[in-house]
């Protein structure tokens, strides 16, 4: 099969002028279809039926797509009688396909195809008018689209897609052009089945098929450099594409999904700031592309380098990983035109102090979900997404459930389990009106969790269950007024602007093909939109860890302290839930000091074994506001004296709020029995005794640490007697009066743990 040659200008495409166009043939594939769109239609002053007051035409289109007129007459706008006088002017038509959208097969051999674009008036019996939609002499537009790529140059240029007229009876027209592209991703099928040759040599300069281009599959393809320490983490790259594979969009083959190509490519110097978007720009012209793309790799020679970038311009989306832009803490920046289309630039900037650290904790990059999230947040603008979806102007609507919503974009839209999903709305939720909202339907929305803020609190419930929108702690029987998005003071650009607020799905309106947006021209950018700041992500970040964590904190208590060698000890630990969620498939793992021997581990809930000194315990759920515990008892070797430490810590699968305190290591010390005899008489001396009492009480124990320390083993038997003495003595002084019996009995614990060690 012979090599299509599709044209290109020899001038770069953004000045779209006409040039000569040459073709070979493809065998068996001499026409292909072309979709012109009407998306758009104003009749701006209601005069094309004339009279005495103003009347809103009945609108049609007639198209002549390679000399063959098409028109819809019979799906035209009706406006009628009933309707009155007193309209208001402009009148404004969204056309909905198929009635405004013309299909004709046309030839891709002979170069652009001429095109010419009508709007007229039915006016029943009489002459039919023609709507004024040039604004030079003519009413109709007049261009010819390149069969390929689907740009257009002639009356209007490429990317404007929107004319009106200037003479009278005026009306504004807007379109779209899809050449054939079976699978909709904005690639032409031709690129996706041969590769592009941009320069019409005969050679394929970018082979779109070997980078995984499918004509039959939708495809997003991305370039991605990345400054110095901000080379994107792998698995946030990989979360994005299986996020954009779950798409429940269908595809030509059979399947589902969207295959996203990210092309990690190459560090650049670090920059601590950049100016958007002359700091990018400089970047993408010297960067964009591979080094062999670039013909910049010593080892591969490339002279065709200029037309292997020109074609990758047509078909990659570029994003960079930086520092910081314009000197603030957003996390990120993307070309989107205010009338809703995308473009192919996008940053992501997460290096402001206020981001998550990198694993050596060195440099400020973004957590993997402030990574994951914002590249899909970021590449979801270039597909012409707003934060509300199609609503430019409403951010923190509940009812959109989407990772470009700010409330899902760094913790994405929350289960209820504590998981998340990393995602764009599948679908467009019922509208909410603040001021009439039923707390018995909620949003409708399924099993996911949304959020809502009054400017007083703060709340959080299922979608598929009633919703206390006004939080009085009880699902009222009528409307309520509520002010639901209203995050003022927390997070910026969600202040509660707007009464109605609209669902979108996402998912089934992405706009693929970046070639007609106002951005894709080198230099040119649509204006900046907001975007969430890091001290936005913390509170955000703070709201899901308020209802979507799990807390374990773990404290350990040793009894005794200290412990005489040769002597049981037992470690008290205490795994404590503080979260909002239940803590699942809790686990404890306990290190204990050496020289010691286990002798029992046991849990309040689940099972413990031991394995090479460590101890493992699964302890199953721990519900919020519970705990559970494991008492651990070790016997002290009579030789291991010194300082003895036993760490443990806890874990979940849950999402853990704070993970500082799941560890704790306790200290205890071992002593000698000479030692323990020290410490007895020094308990005896703090208790505040007369000096004859004390006195009489420590006489028998003064020199039984020297005897202890001595080698003869016999002395061991002396020191058991004068324990013995020292307890007739603690017995008498009770008796008398002259100690406690609380006092006589800590000693008496003091003796039996010395009498223990020493086998008395």
């Amino acid at each position: 099969m012979k090599i299509l040659k599709r044209f290109r200008c020899a001038v770069y495409i953004s000045t779209l002028l006409i040039c000569m166009f040459m073709y070979t043939g493809i065998t068996g594939a001499q026409t292909i279809p072309m979709t012109i769109r009407i998306t758009e239609l104003v009749d701006i002053n209601l005069d094309l039926d004339g009279g005495l007051f103003p009347s809103p035409g009945d609108l049609y289109a007639e198209l002549n797509i390679d000399g063959v007129s098409i028109n819809n007459f019979d799906d035209r706008f009706s406006v009628t009688p009933d309707d009155g006088p007193g309209f208001l002017t402009p009148w404004h038509y969204n056309p909905t396909p198929p009635a405004w959208e013309f299909t004709q097969e046309v030839s891709i051999s002979n170069g652009p195809i001429p095109i010419t674009i009508e709007i007229w008036d039915d006016d029943g019996i009489t002459s039919n008018d023609q709507a004024d939609i040039n604004p030079g002499d003519s009413k109709s537009i007049s261009i010819l689209v390149d069969p390929v790529t689907g740009l257009w140059s002639g009356d209007v240029s490429s990317p404007t897609n929107c004319s009106q007229g200037a003479d009278g009876q005026e009306v504004k027209v807007c379109w779209e052009i899809e050449v054939d592209d079976p699978d909709k991703d904005g690639l032409p099928s031709l690129w996706e089945i041969s590769g592009i040759d941009f320069d019409n040599d005969g050679t394929i300069d970018l082979d779109l098929p070997a980078l995984g281009a499918d004509p039959q599959k939708k495809d997003i393809f991305v370039e991605v450099d990345y400054m110095e320490f901000h080379k994107p983490r792998s698995q946030a790259i990989a979360d994005a594409i299986q996020a954009f594979a779950n798409a429940p969009v269908n595809n030509p083959d059979g399947s589902q999904g969207i295959t996203l190509h990210v092309e990690v490519d190459e560090q650049v110097p670090h920059q601590d700031n950049i100016t958007v978007w002359s700091g990018f720009d400089a970047i993408k012209a010297t960067n964009f592309g591979t080094l062999a793309q670039r013909g910049e790799d010593p080892n591969q020679p490339n002279p065709n380098a200029d037309n292997v970038i020109a074609a990758k311009k047509l078909a990659y989306r570029y994003a960079i990983f930086m520092h910081r832009v314009n000197n603030s803490s957003v996390s990120g920046m993307a070309e989107l035109d205010p009338t809703g289309e995308g473009g192919n630039d996008f940053i992501v900037s997460l290096g402001g102090p206020e981001w998550g650290l990198n694993d050596d904790g060195t440099h400020n990059v973004g957590t993997l979900k402030q990574q994951a999230g914002t590249f899909v947040h970021e590449l979801g603008h270039t597909l012409g997404l707003f934060h509300g979806g199609q609503d430019p102007d409403i951010n923190c609507k509940p009812n959109y459930l989407s990772v470009m919503n700010y409330l899902f974009q760094v913790g994405y839209i929350p289960d209820g389990e504590g998981e998340g999903r990393l995602d764009l709305s599948s679908r467009e939720l019922p509208e909410l009106n603040e001021t009439l909202l039923d707390e018995a339907l909620g949003i409708q929305g399924g099993s996911d969790y949304t959020f809502w803020n009054t400017g007083f609190f703060t709340e959080t419930g299922a979608g598929n269950g009633p919703l206390d929108w006004n939080g009085n702690d009880n699902i009222d029987g009528n409307l309520v007024n509520v002010d639901i998005n209203n995050f003022t003071g927390s997070i910026g650009g969600c202040d509660g602007f707007g009464d109605v607020y609209t669902g979108h799905d996402d998912w089934s309106n992405l706009k693929y093909n970046f070639r007609n947006s106002t951005g894709f021209e080198t230099g040119s950018h649509p204006p900046l939109i907001q975007e969430l700041t890091g001290e936005d992500a913390k509170a955000i970040e703070d709201m899901f860890d308020n209802f979507f964590t799990a807390d374990l904190s773990l404290t350990i208590t040793d009894d005794p302290d200290p412990v005489i060698a040769g002597n049981n000890l037992s470690y008290e630990i205490t795994i404590e839930n503080t979260g909002a969620l239940d803590a699942k498939s809790v686990t404890l793992e306990n290190t204990h000091p050496s020289g010691v021997e286990l002798l029992d581990a046991i849990a309040s809930q689940g099972s413990c074994a031991e394995s090479g000194g460590i101890i493992d315990c699964d302890l199953g759920l721990i519900a919020s506001s519970a705990s559970a515990n494991v008492t651990i008892t070790i016997a002290v070797d009579p030789a291991t004296i010194g300082t003895l430490n036993n760490t443990a810590t806890a874990s979940t699968v849950t999402p853990d709020k704070d993970m500082t305190n799941n560890e704790d290591t306790e200290v205890t010390e071992s002593i000698t029995p000479a030692g323990a005899i020290r410490d007895l008489i020094d308990l005896v001396g703090a208790m505040g005794l007369p000096k004859g009492v004390r006195n009489s009480l420590i006489a028998p124990l003064k020199q039984a640490p020297k005897l202890l320390e001595d080698a003869n083993p016999n002395n061991d038997i002396a020191v058991c007697e004068k324990l013995n003495a020292f307890l007739i003595h603690v017995d008498e002084k009770e008796t008398n009066g002259n100690i406690t019996t609380e006092q006589a009995n800590s000693l008496r614990d003091a003796v039996a743990l010395i009498e223990n060690a020493l086998g008395c």
